[in-house]
């Protein structure tokens, strides 16, 4: 019987086999199994600066994504590569680059690296990671974030200061080529962060346009929480390539668990007219329980227009609930953002589409109030609660055709789903009622 069964009340109890001290690498058709936790920063030869500073933060050994990608990229190889949300991907790409960078004898005061990134939001914290891994007090080389939003006359005038590294999103990085006002004719190394959102429908075309701006074999790293063969065949094409020994290694953490271990999944059956007030009903039983009341919650609706609707409707039920979407003004985004992530707002109701680039550690509860078929689209949103070790939970709102879906879902993602009713102001296990 599987676990998702409302007919029966049945559900799992949660015995699988961790996976988080073993981690698999697959390259290409190769697949090696190594034990966590034989290295630390002090192994691997980085610059020495970069270490001191992750060691003052408490930061000694390398994650699993960090170890395989570290010494690759700083051999000056292209890597594509698959990991879990949180498990440092972005260290993993500023490290070796940076070393590099500080190794380089050329002389040139022209853009040497390009990070890509789909958002404002993710290109933001990528610059202010930068930052911080340069350490207090120091600079050792500039960095510019060029991203919509902001004034594009400033950072015209950034370009003038000669920046070594540039961060940005592809839209406008491709706004400042098409003015003649950034060359990259010189970049040694393109980092095409989240990579299967860049290279989405709606998105790849700017990308396409800054990548072929780049050197031919220019490095390039790709990182993203899912990787399909058809977003590697397309980057690739993107990319200019003199010969297929220029083409990157391709690796994939397997998944430690975090889906698995971390995250505990919970079921709500409501009829499609009803999910408002199931949702309603659900925010105040977690409020009525000590163990779940003053929590951060993220609740993704479809489609984008009903953000707005939905949470007008809770808040006409006195429930303070934000909405974040697509035709807010930069400045309320960041505000709206900022007070979600300090916890002055509790609950932020977005979409997929808004939700691009929302990096917040600390989130207790994802509900999903509508499922499609798309397992990226759920990993994606689940892997926003049970970050950085801490435990979440992924509530899913569906109707009767939603929950079969989940159902398939569980068995493809390896995942205990708990069905769950909300009766008397409380959650329960269905059996608990009968």
């Amino acid at each position: 019987m599987n676990s998702l069964d409302y007919s029966a009340g049945l559900y799992k109890t949660s015995g699988e086999t961790a996976l988080a001290d073993i981690f698999t690498i697959i390259a290409f058709t190769v697949t090696i199994c190594y034990p966590c936790g034989m290295t630390d920063f002090l192994n691997i030869p980085l610059y020495e600066p970069f270490v001191e500073t992750l060691a003052a933060g408490g930061i000694i050994h390398p994650t699993p994504i960090q170890e395989k990608v570290i010494p690759l990229a700083l051999e000056g190889k292209s890597v594509f590569f698959e990991s879990e949300t949180g498990t440092g991907k972005t260290l993993a790409f500023l490290l070796p680059l940076f070393t590099r960078l500080m190794q380089d004898e050329k002389k040139t005061t022209a853009p040497r690296i390009l990070i890509l990134s789909p958002t404002v939001e993710l290109a933001s914290q990528i610059k202010e990671t930068a930052a911080q891994l340069q350490g207090s007090g120091t600079q050792y080389f500039k960095t510019l974030l060029c991203v919509g939003g902001s004034s594009l006359k400033r950072q015209i005038e950034g370009l003038k200061e000669k920046p070594a590294v540039i961060i940005g999103t592809p839209a406008r990085i491709s706004d400042l080529i098409g003015l003649k006002k950034l060359k990259l004719q010189e970049i040694t190394a393109v980092v095409i962060d989240e990579a299967d959102r860049q290279l989405a429908r709606e998105s790849r075309d700017a990308l396409q346009t800054v990548l072929a701006t780049l050197p031919q074999d220019v490095q390039a790293l790709a990182c993203s929480a899912t990787f399909n063969g058809k977003n590697i065949e397309l980057l690739n094409g993107f990319l200019r390539r003199s010969s297929a020994a220029e083409l990157p290694e391709c690796l994939s953490i397997a998944h430690t668990g975090v889906l698995q271990n971390s995250i505990e999944h919970w079921a709500l059956f409501s009829e499609r007219r009803n999910k408002a007030d199931t949702l309603r009903a659900l925010i105040h039983a977690l409020d009525n329980t000590s163990v779940h009341s003053a929590k951060k919650m993220l609740i993704f609706t479809a489609p984008a227009q009903e953000v707005e609707t939905l949470a007008q409707k809770l808040q006409h039920k006195k429930i303070d609930a934000v909405p974040l979407y697509g035709k807010l003004e930069g400045s309320e985004r960041k505000q709206i953002i900022a007070r979600f992530r300090s916890g002055k707002t509790r609950i932020l109701i977005t979409s997929d589409l808004s939700a691009r680039g929302l990096d917040i550690a600390d989130i207790d509860y994802i509900v999903q109030m509508q499922l499609s078929k798309d397992a990226d689209a759920f990993i994606h949103r689940a892997g926003r609660t049970g970050r950085a070790g801490k435990k979440g939970v992924n509530i899913v709102i569906g109707d009767e055709y939603e929950l079969r879906i989940l159902q398939a879902l569980e068995k493809k993602l390896g995942i205990t789903v708990y069905p769950k009713i909300l009766t008397g102001g409380k959650i329960q296990f269905p059996s608990e009622t009968a």
